[in-house]
This record gives structure tokens, sequence and C-alpha cells, in this order.
């Protein structure tokens, strides 16, 4: 659960850092919007393009299945612009995670879904544990537990 954390921080302090300043773009690393990065702006900037009214997502896997550490921070990114999307997906892989735009659901316990800044939210799935441990976790953090994605 440590290295979810620390993703989930670095993460958040990048979404911060977009929504309140100017973007500043490095090459992506991946391209995970998958060119639809315009929709439903909803005040935090847009791109041009089309609006599709899709949810996109972009989030990171950490940690490998043989050292009972995986883990995947997944972010509802609709309505960031690309710029945002870019410094999440700089965060994961500066971090050693893998970008991904759904987590892996091979040997999943389950996942917490919670609100971060009251503004998006976030999917944290755990590989390792027990389901019980990762509901009461997750009820703590005021989040809905689902043993699916």
């Amino acid at each position: 659960m440590m290295k979810t954390t620390s993703l989930v921080l670095a993460l958040v302090s990048a979404v911060s850092m977009s929504l309140g300043c100017s973007s500043s773009s490095s090459s992506p690393t991946s391209d995970v919007d998958s060119g639809t990065s315009g929709k439903e702006d909803s005040g935090k900037g847009g791109d041009s393009g089309g609006s599709t009214g899709a949810k996109t997502s972009t989030g990171c896997v950490q940690g490998s299945k043989a050292d009972m550490d995986q883990s995947c921070a997944l972010f509802d990114t609709t309505g960031f612009t690309s710029g945002m999307v870019t410094s999440l997906n700089a965060n994961c892989t500066k971090d050693m995670g893998t970008v991904v735009t759904t987590c892996p659901t091979a040997d999943l316990v389950g996942c917490c879904t919670t609100m971060v800044e009251g503004s998006f939210s976030q999917v944290t799935c755990t590989y390792s544990g027990t389901a019980a441990d990762g509901k009461s976790a997750c009820t703590a953090q005021s989040g809905t537990w689902s043993t699916t994605q």
C-alpha cells in the first residue's frame, strides 16, 4: 500500500500544479488519451477537438505480482487537458511505473474509488491481502469498495 500512497500523492500533486499553473509540456510517455482529450470542458481547460462525452482514464501500475506488491492507481481524466494527462503519465514513469488506461484484472483483490479534492475520481486497485482488509481500508477513506474494477 505504501507505493500506491506515494504514487497517488505524486499524481495529485501533478494535477494540482496543472490546475493552478500554466502547463509546460514535456514529451508524453504514452498516448493513453487516444486523441479524445477534448471532452466536455469542465472549466479545467481543454484541447481543441470534438466533445464525445466518453469517460477517459489514465493510470499507473507499480510493483510486481512476484513480489506481492503490485498496485494500480487510475484517474478519470475526462475534462483534463492533454498537458495534465502528460504530467500524470510522466510522474508514473518517473516512479518506475507503467502507464495504463485500465488496471489489470489478473489476481485483483479489489478496487477503492474515492474523490480527490472533490473534483475527480481515483480508483486504487490492490493485488495482495484480503478483500475484507481492502474494504475496511477503503471505507476508512470514505471510498466505495468493489472486487471488480
